[in-house]
């Protein structure tokens, strides 16, 4: 792997545990009480999807570094 590539994975990596902690520090307080029942206090749904758009973000990218070709359809 170029020195790229794996900037692009470590970014791909980053993007998406962002992404993770986004959805779960902006919707709940997640305490050992409540960690069985995350989607029960969702309070924002637009955090959900900006966290959601992050992770997707971070995946396009891993699948880049990795070298998986995405065919999306002729212009």
């Amino acid at each position: 792997m170029t020195t790229f590539a794996l900037f692009k994975l470590f970014s791909a990596v980053v993007a998406m545990a962002i992404g993770v902690v986004w959805i779960l520090r902006r919707t709940v307080p997640v305490t050992s009480d409540n960690f069985g029942e995350v989607f029960h206090y969702i309070k924002g749904w637009d955090a959900v999807v900006t966290g959601i758009a992050v992770f997707a973000f971070g995946l396009a990218l891993l699948l880049d570094a990795l070298g998986v070709v995405v065919w999306i359809g002729e212009w």
